[in-house]
């Protein structure tokens, strides 16, 4: 039997799931996960959570770059990306970015760096930060 009910949950979760990940903003998507984890399965919400890993992992990276250069308040970010790697529980980021900074001789450089977030999700929807290998 058709159950409408039913249906409208599904399209509400598929709803959620697509505004979530639409969200490249780790506190965005983090406020977002809150609001709505009642009404997603454990599953949708670790799908969830990993998205929100990604972004996070990227916020991570780039405090760490920041903070390892000479002039931190001369950081620029002309770019950056990451990709996902995320099964059964286990996942990484890799992030890389391209920055300018303030030069020991007071010149702007442009230079590059990469770095990977290891991260765990437990089947409770626990994120659990593992290694932090940047640049």
């Amino acid at each position: 039997m058709y159950d409408l009910l039913d249906e409208a949950k599904k399209f509400k979760s598929a709803s959620i799931i697509e505004e979530i990940k639409e969200s490249k903003n780790a506190n965005e998507i983090s406020e977002k996960l809150e609001i709505y984890r009642e009404l997603l399965s454990m599953d949708e919400y670790i799908d969830c959570l990993s998205h929100y890993a990604r972004w996070a992992a990227f916020d991570k990276a780039e405090r760490i770059l920041i903070n390892s250069l000479r002039d931190p308040n001369s950081y620029i970010r002309y770019s950056g990306t990451t990709s996902l790697a995320y099964v059964d529980g286990e996942g990484s980021v890799t992030v890389r970015i391209s920055f300018g900074a303030r030069n020991g001789f007071g010149g702007m450089g442009k230079d590059s760096a990469v770095g990977y977030v290891f991260f765990r999700i437990t089947p409770t929807g626990e994120l659990i930060w593992d290694d932090i290998s940047v640049f």
